[in-house]
């Protein structure tokens, strides 16, 4: 009997340790630097049609249509989510800018929104359903972005 006890006890204390190791640790959100990644907006599209996206991720519009962004899963230690600029009308903005990182907290993304300079500043989107509940950015029907892709390039 004392050792049954003592291998339930020592398996016990085995699985709480694993479970702590090999949890999902939160992530701690940091800003990142002004940076310019490779972005194919077509392979996107298909990405989005076939594959597995996040429920966020999707091609997303300034409400006058001057910004197009991209939100795309992002697991890096600072953040998920990362917004990479599409087509901007100003010159401060070249397609393949981050211009956004988030992580993801309950149904809320808390993150940062990068200005021309680079500076940084505070950001939270609230989720409802499968978009982003704002008045700051819309999400565009995935068959709009595609017959429109010549003109969003």
């Amino acid at each position: 009997m004392k050792t049954s006890v003592k291998t339930v006890l020592i398996m016990s204390i085995c699985i709480l340790f694993s479970s702590f190791s090999y949890g999902n640790t939160p992530k701690i959100l940091k800003p990142i630097e002004k940076q310019k990644i490779e972005f194919n907006l077509l392979q996107f599209c298909n990405y989005l049609e076939n594959g597995n996206p996040a429920q966020l991720e999707g091609v997303y519009a300034s409400p006058d249509k001057r910004y197009l962004v991209a939100i795309v899963k992002n697991d890096e230690k600072n953040h998920d989510f990362i917004g990479i600029v599409i087509k901007a009308d100003n010159p401060y903005w070249e397609p393949g800018e981050v211009r956004f990182n988030f992580v993801m907290k309950n149904e809320t993304l808390m993150g940062y929104y990068y200005n021309a300079s680079g500076d940084e500043f505070p950001l939270e989107f609230k989720i409802d359903a499968d978009t982003l509940k704002t008045n700051s950015l819309n999400k565009m029907d995935l068959n709009q972005v595609k017959s429109n892709m010549i003109a969003l390039l």
